[in-house]
């Protein structure tokens, strides 16, 4: 926390002199945040954050399934209170430093600098973000429903990434070699066989941004080798104030293999995305475990919006309310209506981490490119044990 708040106090004390002596060569706009810029825009600096307060109601009360997985409990909770600078400097280098502070600490999310168009792509070195599935690509600012569906997902760690596009052939592509890290982005080199490999490719064989038509293909792999020998998966019925209702425990682990499939379709208001998401453990005096979880989403725009693609990174981006509810003449705002099903098997023949089915559908209403209002019921079905029934709100702003 000190490092962080040292931090936005040299920058509070640097930027306003800077302008100050430049004489106006840095302009100051509101473009995705707070954003300065010099008038030959190879200097660059943008202020950018998020806030995300999410409610939790009960809805029924399964006896069977509090003894097994502990009480549910309605609950408030602020999932994200993140502070981020990022900019570039002539271009070509680009750096950014973020911060989730939620939860009373400074945790450590995206921290790197990079360089754009080497020989070989572009390059980030730092903490850096694993690129792998559409749903964790997507920021949390533009997902559809409140919390992502289980599907393996590697989080942010320390390595070194090559990325690009090719815009001619609507494709893209991103591999790393990562090691596992802590809230801080700190790890130990001792063990030199710990290193994870990751890559993912995306593909939009129908890409019309102007009819707003759109199929994207994609498909991940990561190769990961447990520090301790072993590895543990876990999953929430999709609400981070729950406790986990399938948990494998520490299963042995020399190797592990993540492969992930994509497909999404935008057809003007309407989207449809599903992927499937398969883990392979190697025990270390054992055979493998296939663990795999799967689920399948649809949106519609009751006023009419369409999902933007961002074509190079193979992620959707951000909603612009055709109507802003907070404009100078208030409008309706976009309204979106959703539905999901998915299903998550952590259980094989040594392995029972049991398993579970999740139906969800809700409402969202955004009252500008920047803040929005989610609505979710959650039904959720443990098999053998019991299922839940919960509804859900975030209330969220991001600059």
């Amino acid at each position: 926390m000190k490092h962080l708040i040292a931090t936005l106090g040299l920058f509070a004390l640097i930027i306003p002199a800077k302008v100050l002596a430049d004489d106006g060569n840095l302009a100051v706009a509101w473009k995705k945040g707070i954003r300065f810029s010099s008038s030959d825009g190879n200097f660059e600096l943008a202020f950018n954050g998020r806030i995300h307060n999410d409610w939790v109601f009960q809805l029924a009360e399964d006896e069977e399934l509090d003894a097994e997985v502990g009480p549910l409990q309605d609950g408030v909770e602020f999932r994200r209170l993140r502070f981020s600078f990022s900019g570039s400097l002539y271009k070509s280098l680009i750096f950014k430093a973020d911060w989730d502070l939620s939860g009373g600490d400074a945790d450590l999310r995206d921290a790197f600098v990079g360089i754009l168009d080497t020989p070989v792509g572009n390059l980030k070195i730092g903490h850096i973000h694993e690129d792998y599935s559409l749903q964790e690509m997507t920021s949390s600012n533009y997902i559809s429903f409140i919390e992502r569906p289980f599907i393996f997902t590697p989080d942010r760690n320390v390595g070194i990434a090559f990325y690009d596009e090719v815009k001619e052939s609507n494709f893209g592509w991103f591999v790393g070699a990562f090691r596992e890290t802590d809230g801080v982005g700190e790890g130990s080199f001792e063990d030199e066989s710990s290193i994870s490999y990751t890559g993912r490719v995306t593909f939009a064989p129908v890409y019309d941004k102007a009819e707003e038509q759109l199929v994207h293909l994609g498909v991940a792999y990561s190769f990961r080798n447990p520090d301790r020998e072993s590895a543990r998966f876990r999953a929430r019925p999709q609400n981070n104030q729950q406790p986990n209702f399938l948990d494998t425990g520490e299963i042995s682990a020399e190797q592990i293999q993540l492969v992930n499939a994509e497909l999404a379709t935008v057809l003007g208001p309407l989207s449809i995305q599903g992927e499937y998401a398969m883990a392979i453990v190697d025990g270390v005096d054992s055979g493998s475990e296939n663990l795999n979880s799967w689920y399948i989403e649809s949106s519609y725009f009751l006023t009419g919006e369409s999902k933007p693609y961002k074509l190079g990174r193979g992620k959707f981006g951000n909603i612009k309310p055709l109507s802003p509810f907070l404009a100078e003449e208030r409008g309706s705002g976009a309204w979106e209506v959703k539905a999901r099903y998915s299903s998550t098997d952590l259980s094989d023949d040594l392995v029972q981490g049991g398993e579970m089915q999740i139906a969800s559908t809700g409402v969202n209403w955004y009252l500008h490119s920047n803040a929005r209002v989610l609505l979710d019921y959650v039904y959720t079905d443990l098999d053998s044990v019991g299922d839940s029934h919960a509804l859900q709100t975030r209330f969220a702003v991001h600059y």
